[in-house]
């Protein structure tokens, strides 16, 4: 039987089996998570803002950013290392089933297929990395769940001021054109996923990356 999203979203706002954690300081409450608050926004935004990239169109959804973490420690690693890492095994750090071993080229198709409570859909993309401004973009294409052009960027950067100066942040960006999921579910869903993504890559970095910053 085909299920629906409306159980999805029954299932994220009545069970409540993903938890938020954004804190309003990084350092006073979650480890993993940091937020872009007046006391952050100046150092994280900053770095985070350095890709040249084309603008993302649709409104925006979210604008997370996690500390990369090796057991629950953030990490002091470059950019750099995370792309040297992600060439090295990309999904072995990428959560989403679908994504590929080998780096992604600039416009390869990932028939990525996200699951939760037991519902997967498809959400294929086109890859569009940028190596030197430390971006990886990927677009919806046709039948994504978050409507054709829409698009999520995963940009790495040193935090350059304030508290965790220096350690290494992953900030993701989403924007979508005709999202079939309510908003408040694509959130807290998407948070947990890539919340995945940066505790998996740092696990990953600690034992193969060759420097750090």
């Amino acid at each position: 039987m085909k299920k629906s999203w409306m159980s999805f979203t029954m299932a994220a706002l009545i069970g409540g089996s993903l938890t938020l954690g954004i804190a309003s300081n990084a350092f006073a409450a979650d480890p993993h998570v940091v937020s872009a608050g007046p006391q952050h926004q100046s150092g994280v935004q900053r770095a985070a803002k350095t890709a040249q990239i084309p603008a993302a169109t649709g409104r925006e959804l979210y604008d997370f950013h996690f500390f990369v973490n090796h057991n629950d420690t953030p990490l002091y690693f470059s950019p750099d290392n995370v792309f040297n890492e992600l060439h090295r095994c990309f999904n072995c750090s990428f959560p989403v089933p679908g994504a590929p071993a080998e780096f992604p080229a600039f416009g390869q198709h990932l028939p990525l297929r996200p699951s939760a409570f037991g519902i997967c859909q498809d959400a294929p993309v086109a890859a569009q990395p940028y190596d030197p401004s430390h971006v990886i973009r990927l677009i919806a294409l046709p039948g994504h769940f978050d409507g054709e052009g829409s698009t999520v960027d995963f940009t790495f950067f040193n935090n350059v001021s304030g508290p965790g100066q220096g350690l290494l942040i992953l900030r993701v960006q989403a924007h979508v054109t005709n999202p079939r999921i309510p908003d408040e579910v694509n959130k807290r869903f998407a948070e947990a996923e890539w919340k995945t993504f940066a505790d998996q890559l740092g696990n990953n970095l600690f034992p193969h990356a060759d420097k750090r910053t």
